[in-house]
């Protein structure tokens, strides 16, 4: 769940702050200036909505953990974070070659549909009634990113091999510790509240334990028995060909890498 919460959760907040353009698209625009201006109805079943209140996110993922997967989101129009469960007249429709792609995993309200390799076209709509409210395609599939590591006593080196036309994030670094009761701590760290900020070049990104409440490695051996740092790497490729309907879906290709060090 870590990984694809990640990988979301950064293509979510990367919309829903005004960054992620990638790839050729022939969307309408962020939505941000075609608010309804309908009263909010509150609650999640997307079918209390009128559906000029719901924006769509398909994000077309290829993880080192979960391999390749199409995400759908609905979420409501002035805050990307406010989830939608996809209820009564409202369906997802995914085709890979014109084939339709069964629901395979639901995290939330996310909705997860793994891919099968080789395929040249992978459409998404949203559907209201059986009428498309909104849609997006894909003409290739996003590669992942493979991570090295490298702990130097102080903190640890992500790192992966470039692809052109690919703009890399990192999401949010993470260090868990697990004490001598067995008991679990997790530390985080956010760099910008906006996410499509934080843009890594030179296929590297450096994690220092001082980033977490400035710990040493010997102030975390005194305390925990055992330590790990984790880092999500996303890279939004620029070259597949993304069709959006309009304001009201947004597809985004992104590959990903997640990595993680045991320190101690």
């Amino acid at each position: 769940m870590k990984t694809l919460g990640g990988v979301v959760l950064g293509s979510l907040l990367l919309v829903g702050c005004g960054g992620g353009g990638g790839g050729s698209s022939s969307s309408g625009g962020s939505g941000t200036g075609n608010l309804s201006g309908l009263p909010d109805p509150g609650g999640v079943s997307s079918t209390n909505y009128d559906p000029r209140q719901l924006r769509a996110q398909a994000t077309f993922s290829n993880s080192t953990v979960t391999g390749s997967t199409i995400v759908f989101a609905l979420t409501y129009e002035k805050d990307a974070t406010r989830l939608m469960s996809v209820d009564d007249l409202d369906e997802i429709e995914v085709l890979v070659d014109g084939t339709p792609v069964v629901l395979t995993n639901m995290y939330g309200f996310l909705y997860s549909y793994d891919m099968p390799d080789h395929a040249s076209s992978y459409e998404v709509s949203w559907k209201r009634d059986g009428e498309v409210i909104a849609s997006t395609s894909f003409d290739g599939e996003p590669a992942e990113i493979p991570l090295t590591t490298l702990y130097d006593g102080s903190g640890v080196q992500f790192s992966w091999v470039e692809q052109a036309n690919t703009t890399y994030r990192f999401v949010i670094p993470g260090l868990t510790c697990t004490d001598r009761s067995g008991n679990n701590e997790h530390f985080s760290h956010w760099e910008n509240d906006d996410l499509s900020k934080n843009v890594v070049e030179g296929g590297s990104y450096y994690v220092p334990l001082s980033l977490f409440n400035n710990f040493t490695e010997d102030q975390l051996r005194a305390t925990y028995q055992t330590c790990f740092v984790s880092l999500d790497v996303t890279g939004e490729h620029h070259d597949i060909n993304i069709r959006d309907s309009g304001y009201q879906m947004k597809g985004i290709a992104m590959g990903s890498g997640v990595e993680l060090l045991t320190i101690f």
